[in-house]
């Protein structure tokens, strides 16, 4: 009859209220039913446990006190059996909700969002609450409030808010220096004192929490929401997109903290061994052939046919999925089977054949994409290649070679940088072999250096045509110098030579007018790039290129490199 009777009370409490706040009256009333989804003006929120919250205990010998958030003492004698106990406790819990929905909306936010910004003093003030709220309450309901407000309110304003919150997560919720000084005494202490294992243990543990960020804590509770894991990627990706504008050195070095922290975190939760393989196929859910139609940023899709070809059975799409994304394949993969290694991505974007599974003998990885910017770093798109060669390896008994079909993006302007070095520089030109500077010389007459000569005839529309006998040998020697000996640190300058050398990818071939496309022309001057991978060679050639940065070539490139 209490159980009865507290839950009319409680109704009737809700129904005082506003109706945006009748949803979470009707809250209380499900969760008595041993319902685990909370339906609130704000969404859905998920309750880890009701053993945590459920009021049920108020009449049992161990009460729970709404307004500190505890079980009262046993020690107290006030009887808590009785019916109007329990109602006074169901008015209390819902003031102790009011605190935090303030306004018609809901939002614990509302005041800031009708002023149409969030000023410092919010920022820090909801974070606070975010985080620590979670350690004085048994139940889940108010942290899931309060973070999914600040997780609202998030998305809702733009870089100027969004830094100022990056801001003072770093500066107010870092690691906690007073914490850590105390755990770092008491470890001296135990270590001092020749104590048993365990109180050494114990010291050890204790200065392992003191030295997370209290951050941390907000990361980890946003995670736990419906879409949180999203957030927190969109985070990180808002946290690079701020940390490239901001010119503050030390705001950068701030952002990079909390970069390096995301990071790990998002590397624990989308560790490979949590990722499954899907092939996209024209069948597949249509929310995913829309991410490979968005997020193809290498050969762009033209319209949806040229999507159903790239899908087909010659031409394929695999993807990376995570149950926290079901509808978002986080990296993709387009991937062409021939009868030979493929040396034109105009002839692997062209009409699809009809496919002889006997015949094919070479698996061409032409473009591969992140759809996630927050999960930049990730190296996902090298465990993606590697799984799907061993599916096709399966797949297809007579496959001899996984190689990729990739751009040069940056050998047009590294070359053109060189230009100007050699019209500037008062030594000797040496960009040219002699044999070299003698026919491009004699090809275009009239300019003071080879090198210049060179300059105007990549300038001549018939640089590709006519003048291809000549400028051919000498832009492939150069790519080849480019890939492989032009150095960003001790690593290959170009981004997409350095992403496959370190991935155990040799260089293969070089292959001219691979893409006659406006783009692949400006970026390359058309040349494109096998890199192929070798199962029993991979490991090796990744360690060699990190180690000692031995970046693994076909004789073919090294005839080029002589």
């Amino acid at each position: 009859m209490a159980y009865i009777l507290s839950l009319s009370k409680m109704y009737k409490v809700g129904a005082e209220m506003r109706p945006w706040r009748m949803a979470h009256a009707n809250t209380l009333m499900r969760m008595f039913a041993n319902t685990r989804t909370i339906p609130t003006s704000s969404g859905v929120y998920q309750l880890s446990t009701l053993r945590s919250i459920s009021y049920t205990r108020a009449y049992t010998t161990t009460p729970f006190d709404t307004t500190s958030g505890s079980f009262i003492n046993t020690a107290d004698k006030t009887d808590y059996n009785t019916e109007e106990a329990l109602s006074v406790q169901v008015e209390q819990y819902w003031r102790n909700v009011n605190k935090y929905l303030d306004n018609d909306d809901g939002s614990y936010l509302a005041e800031s969002r009708a002023k149409g910004t969030m000023n410092p003093e919010n920022i820090k003030d909801l974070i606070n609450k975010a985080v620590k709220i979670k350690r004085s309450l048994t139940s889940d309901i108010l942290p899931n409030i309060v973070t999914t407000n600040l997780m609202e309110s998030y998305r809702r304003h733009g870089d100027d808010v969004k830094q100022r919150f990056f801001e003072v997560l770093y500066q107010d919720f870092d690691v906690d220096e007073r914490e850590l000084e105390a755990a770092m005494g008491n470890l001296q202490k135990e270590l001092r004192s020749g104590q048993e294992h365990i109180a050494h243990a114990k010291a050890m543990m204790r200065l392992r929490l003191a030295s997370e960020p209290v951050y941390n804590s907000l990361f980890t509770q946003i995670a736990r929401h419906a879409g949180g894991i999203k957030c927190v990627i969109d985070m990180r990706a808002d946290l690079l997109r701020i940390k490239r504008k901001t010119e503050d050195q030390n705001a950068k070095a701030a952002f990079k903290c909390l970069d390096d922290c995301l990071m790990r975190m998002l590397m624990e939760w989308f560790n490979i061994g949590f990722l499954d393989l899907r092939q996209i196929t024209w069948n597949s859910p249509a929310a995913w052939l829309e991410q490979v139609y968005k997020n193809e940023q290498v050969h762009k899709v033209s319209d949806w046919q040229d999507l159903k070809r790239r899908v087909g059975e010659d031409r394929m799409v695999f993807g990376f999925f995570h149950r926290s994304l079901p509808d978002t394949p986080l990296v993709i993969v387009h991937v062409a089977l021939t009868s030979a290694l493929s040396s034109s991505v105009q002839a692997l974007l062209g009409p699809e054949a009809k496919l002889d599974t006997a015949k094919v003998h070479a698996a061409n990885f032409y473009s591969i994409n992140s759809t996630q910017k927050g999960l930049s770093g990730a190296d996902l798109g090298n465990f993606l290649i590697k799984r799907v060669s061993v599916v096709l390896k399966h797949r297809f008994p007579n496959l001899e070679i996984a190689s990729t079909l990739s751009p040069v993006p940056g050998f047009r302007s590294w070359l053109e940088t060189q230009f100007k070095l050699s019209a500037t520089s008062t030594s000797a030109d040496n960009l040219l072999k002699p044999d070299e500077a003698e026919r491009i010389s004699s090809a275009k007459p009239g300019h003071t250096t080879p090198t210049a000569a060179l300059k105007a005839a990549l300038s001549d529309d018939q640089w590709s045509g006519d003048l291809a006998p000549v400028t051919k040998p000498i832009l492939l020697r150069l790519c080849a110098r480019y890939l492989v000996l032009e150095r960003n640190r001790k690593f290959a300058l170009d981004p997409v030579a350095n992403f496959h050398i370190r991935n155990g990818a040799s260089v293969y071939r070089l292959n001219w007018l691979g893409d006659t496309s406006d783009r692949g022309m400006q970026r390359s001057y058309g040349i494109m790039v096998n890199y192929r991978y070798e199962e029993e060679k991979v490991e090796v050639n990744n360690a060699r290129y990190l180690m000692d940065a031995h970046i693994s070539v076909s004789e073919e490139i090294q005839k080029l490199l002589d």
